[in-house]
């Protein structure tokens, strides 16, 4: 049997019920967010939440949620070294620690679990994606009638659609975030209104800008030229679609599988005596 390298991390194993997460090269990400490698859908859950580091003497708990991690029913605040049999409670989800075979690549598990990571994609994204493409055919095709340019009318759909986009994705948050602070007894003030958008704005940074200052526009307006009317509208929508969500997600896999630990992380093993040193 194949033995892990002196000095590299222990294959581990994450459970939670019949579901199985493989990890010993590189950090395991739980969180709210529909990249994390453990999707937890609880508004009690921060988007990233915590990360299981992998070291040589075991797996680190970082927490990074608002509402903490609990290790065997204890509230853990700063990074603990976790060790075989371990239960992890996030939220009402609780997970089990296991020592995983020996280690192998990480490339078959990571595409068996594509699927799944799309599904949460469509789920998080795909609701205001159908009122954003509404949104965007209709201004689109209306503001080239009125004012018969497709500059105008590119830019005009872009606005309308990020506009409505972004509405629905911060309406769902407030919603949720109203619901975990009202479980807890604790009003939803401006401060959380002003959380969620930051949070919001955080999710694709200056992919966003880049796309809705030059991908987007340059797309609706070819669209709008040929084949023109609420066909080339759609066409042009879903091209743009294509070719933002398309980097994104492949960056997301390809750090998945070749990512380093964060820079959090590593900012912690100097400053945090109690993070195990490899």
């Amino acid at each position: 049997m194949r033995e892990t390298p002196p000095g590299l991390p222990r294959p581990w194993i994450l459970t939670h019920g019949p579901e199985r997460w493989h990890f010993g090269e590189r950090p395991l990400v739980l969180g709210r967010l529909p990249d994390s490698d453990v999707v937890i859908t609880d508004p009690e859950v921060s988007r990233i939440h915590a990360w299981l580091v992998p070291t040589p003497q075991g797996p680190v708990l970082v927490n990074r949620g608002q509402h903490g991690v609990q290790v065997n029913g204890e509230w853990v605040s700063t990074p603990r070294c976790l060790s075989a049999g371990d239960a992890i409670t996030i939220g009402r989800a609780t997970y089990c620690l296991e020592m995983g075979p020996p280690a192998e690549s990480d490339a078959p598990r990571a595409a068996r679990g594509f699927p799944k990571r799309l599904g949460s994609w469509v789920a998080r994204y795909g609701p205001s994606e159908v009122l954003g493409t509404v949104t965007a055919v209709v201004v689109a095709v209306a503001m080239q009638r009125w004012t018969g340019s497709l500059v105008a009318a590119a830019y005009a759909a872009v606005l309308s659609e990020t506009w409505a986009f972004y509405a629905v994705l911060y309406l769902r948050d407030c919603v949720a975030a109203a619901h975990r602070l009202g479980r807890q007894g604790r009003p939803f003030r401006p401060r959380e209104c002003l959380e969620v958008g930051r949070g919001l704005v955080m999710e694709f940074g200056a992919a966003e800008v880049l796309d809705a200052a030059l991908v987007r526009p340059c797309c609706l307006a070819v669209g709008l030229r040929w084949p023109g009317g609420s066909l080339g509208a759609l066409t042009g929508k879903l091209a743009a679609d294509l070719l933002f969500y398309g980097p994104v997600i492949a960056a997301h896999e390809w750090r998945r599988a070749h990512g380093t630990p964060p820079p959090q992380e590593r900012q912690l093993r100097i400053t945090d005596p109690q993070m195990p040193q490899p």
